[in-house]
């Protein structure tokens, strides 16, 4: 497929994925679960869509693009926790923002 066509497609996913995530957030709240959970549980799922594109990459090419400076690894990590971090806190803020506004205004 080509570029244009495969950037087109992924901007539409995030763009959809982006305009339900206030609904069903609400919904969430709505069902008993507490904006912390709904936080932690976005945070886990967006954690194990990401890995599933990690692992597609081939285990030859990670191993050149790492063992090309030692560095890198410490690196990787610091970015990941933070990464991790930034996300949880992204969505934590954002879910809680729903209980004192509409979705389309917190979004």
């Amino acid at each position: 497929m080509n570029n244009l066509i495969i950037g087109t497609l992924f901007a539409l996913c995030a763009a959809a994925l982006n305009a339900s995530i206030g609904v069903i957030s609400k919904l969430l709240m709505h069902s008993g679960l507490n904006p912390q959970d709904i936080a932690f549980l976005k945070t886990i799922i967006a954690f194990f869509f990401l890995s599933v594109f990690l692992f597609k990459v081939p285990v030859s090419q990670k191993i050149a693009f790492i063992s090309s400076t030692p560095s890198k690894l410490s690196v990787f990590a610091q970015i990941a926790i933070c990464a991790f971090l930034g996300i949880f806190s992204l969505f934590f803020f954002e879910t809680i923002a729903y209980n004192h506004g509409a979705a389309a205004n917190v979004v």
